[in-house]
This record gives C-alpha cells, structure tokens and sequence, in this order.
C-alpha cells in the first residue's frame, strides 16, 4: 500500500514509484533486483521508496549470498533515506543495511555503521547488534563478538537465546568465558528452549550433541575436563516439587 503525493506535480515520481517496486518485487534473483535499483539512481523518488526497497534488499540478501553490488546499492539507498529525513538515521533503515553488509562478509563495515549510530544518539535495537554478533561468531571472529557484546551490555539490552547462543560459539575457544557467558545466562533468561542454544550450552562443555541424548536410554555424556574431572552433560526431569532427577 502506497500514500498518495500530496501534491498533484509528485504523481510522477509515486507513479514511478510504483513501477519500480513491483519490478523489484518479481525479480527472480538478487542480481536482478540489483539492477532494478540501479534505475533508480539518479531519480528523485518518495522516501518510503528508498526504505521499503533497502528492506526489500535486506530480505534478499537474507535468504541468498550478499554481494558487493548489493552492498553498493544498499548504501546509495541508505544515504538517500537519511538525506531526505533532514540526515538522520531510521533505526530500521540501518538494521536493514547492517543485514546488507553481514550477508555480504563485510562486518567491520556494519560495526562502523553501528558506531556512527551509537554517536549519533540513534537508540538501536537489540536485532541491529545481533546480526552482527551472530555472523562473527560464524567467522570465529572473536574480537567482533567481544565488541559487540559489550555494546549490547552498555546499551542497557537484555541478550535472548539467538545472542547468547552466538556468543558461546564465539567463545569456543575460551572455556573461561563461557562459564561467564553462562553466569549471565542464568541471571537473564529463565529457561532455556532454543535448539541452537541448548546445543551451544552442551558444546561448551564439550558434548556436541545434547539434544540427541533427550531421546537416549542413557540421557548423559561425559564432556571435557576441567582441573583434573569430567564435566557430565544431559537432561533431567523436574519432579512435583520443581527439583530435578535423573
């Protein structure tokens, strides 16, 4: 659903508008759609064009590979959606460009759009940060995981399943830090249900896959040592009391 231009002389420009969605919209592939944003270049074109066609593109690029001419796209598409808000950033506009550039392997370039964000006053969203904390984590780059973790903290947001899982995957390496994460876990969340979480959970303590032992006879594994013992992993149940039991 598209407003009406107020003004009579801006019919022109919606009316463009809307041929330049639906062709956006019934692109078979993200390089096609590149290319219909490319027609745009140049246009004077409403705003919600350039924020309902950088949300497109981060749809995109969510169910394919990113790519470099996407990346250019978005950026043109977020430069004028900020330049016509008077060069303020919608929060929405940039999580969409931040999912643009993890899904094109360019992180540094979503955690330096974060900043400028974060200096700005733009008060993000959790979902912002944690579409870069889970696409370090799967670079196992952990200095991207430290950073953004902590900008999640210091914002004052509360990590959920998706954040805490990523975070444990990029921690493997530092068991550590993990147990840390973990603390936090129990102090934020009370419970725990997500797959990839219970997993990350199990890896941690070094049985890969926890979720299977739930339909085991025996539901524990030994795991990895730790100052001279084994850490045990697996389910439990909860008796009428709220205890649990083997």
């Amino acid at each position: 659903v598209w407003a009406m231009p107020k003004k009579k002389d801006d019919a022109p420009a919606w009316q463009l508008f809307k041929e330049l969605f639906a062709e956006l919209r019934d692109a078979p592939s993200l390089e096609d759609a590149v290319t219909i944003l490319a027609k745009a270049k140049g246009q004077v074109l409403p705003r919600p064009f350039y924020c309902a066609a950088l949300g497109h593109l981060a749809t995109r690029v969510g169910t394919s590979k990113g790519s470099a001419a996407a990346v250019d796209a978005g950026e043109l598409l977020l430069s004028q959606a900020t330049a016509m808000a008077g060069g303020e950033f919608s929060e929405a506009n940039v999580t969409c460009m931040v999912r643009i550039y993890c899904a094109s392997g360019k992180q540094s370039q979503a955690v330096d759009l974060i900043a400028r964000c974060i200096s700005s006053g733009i008060k993000l969203k959790l979902r912002t940060l944690s579409a870069v904390l889970v696409r370090a984590a799967e670079a196992d780059d952990r200095e991207t995981v430290e950073r953004i973790w902590k900008q999640i903290l210091d914002l004052g947001m509360h990590p959920q399943e998706t954040e805490f899982a990523a975070m444990l995957r990029g921690m493997q390496s530092d068991s550590s830090r993990q147990i840390e994460v973990l603390d936090l876990l129990t102090q934020t969340l009370s419970h725990v249900s997500d797959p990839p979480l219970v997993q990350a959970i199990g890896r941690a303590f070094g049985v890969n896959d926890v979720v299977s032992l739930r339909q085991q006879t025996v539901r524990t594994a030994p795991g990895r040592e730790d100052a001279g013992k084994t850490w045990h992993v697996g389910w439990s149940g909860v008796d009428e009391a709220g205890a649990c039991k083997a």
